[in-house]
């Protein structure tokens, strides 16, 4: 009876490897735009500013700024755990002031309005 010697490491590492590549999308980014072309990151570690539904500030958020080549769309996506800073901290003003430019982000008005 012939044993087979054993598969060498490497040659395992690069067996899995493979199998891991196969299964994953041809490109590096998991967002795609409407008009049919995957977005690009733009810019990492933009602030965006949660408010609240009457604007006031709540929450700063780390993320990264996503655009499309051909249209020009953009998204802000993969946002951090944890907020930077929360409204009710003394140094939320501090913190805001040093991390300009920021965007808002806004929740839609709740009752009231266009009833949308």
């Amino acid at each position: 009876m012939s044993h087979d010697p054993p598969t060498p490491p490497h040659k395992l590492r690069m067996a899995k490897a493979a199998l891991r590549t196969r299964n994953t999308m041809p490109t590096s980014s998991n967002y795609l735009c409407g008009c049919g072309r995957f977005m690009q990151v733009k810019q990492n570690s933009v602030t965006v500013e949660e408010l609240l539904e009457d604007g006031a500030p709540y929450k700063l958020w780390d993320a990264d700024l996503l655009a499309c080549v051909e249209c020009g769309v953009e998204v802000i996506s993969g946002f951090g755990k944890r907020p930077l800073a929360e409204h009710w901290e003394p140094h939320y003003a501090t913190e805001r002031a040093r991390l300009a430019p920021i965007y808002p982000g806004r929740c839609r008005e709740t009752g009231g309005g266009d009833g949308a």
